[in-house]
């Protein structure tokens, strides 16, 4: 598995990680590029027709921005990100296989889904690599 691979995952499971933060005091950014950033994304949200949440964090000195940081949102598919990276690191460990297809049980899929809408037969199997493609690429939450 490649180090870039990861450090993408790793990336994609701290924006994950960021937007279920605590409020801050956003006062601390003033005009700076963190405040204009937060103020942009302040101006984007206001055109949208529901509630927003954001929150991104600046790993090297821990500062971060948000809107809406101190509401608690689900979850939902985001979840999928933080499962990947765990499938993966547990790839890297050698604790799980990867690569092994495993056999998937009619019972088993999830509805909506790929595998329920398109394997009606028995036979289907699939390596966790192709689980978390499906899940993080067209969101299946059968593969997840």
């Amino acid at each position: 598995m490649s180090g870039e691979f990861l450090r993408r995952a790793n990336a994609l499971l701290l924006l994950s990680v960021a937007m279920h933060l605590p409020a801050s005091v956003h006062a601390q950014f003033g005009d700076t590029p963190a405040g204009r950033l937060q103020s942009e994304i302040a101006r984007i949200a206001r055109s949208s027709k529901g509630t927003v949440g954001v929150a991104a964090i600046h790993l090297p000195s821990g500062r971060h921005i948000e809107l809406n940081g101190d509401q608690p949102f689900e979850m939902a598919s985001t979840l999928k990100v933080p499962l990947a990276i765990y499938a993966l690191r547990l790839g890297e460990q050698g604790r799980i296989d990867l690569d092994t297809a495993l056999p998937v049980q009619r019972d088993q899929l999830l509805e909506p889904g790929v595998h329920h809408e398109h394997f009606r037969f028995p036979g289907l199997a699939l390596s966790t690599l192709n689980a978390i493609e499906l899940s993080i690429t067209i969101s299946d939450n059968g593969a997840t």
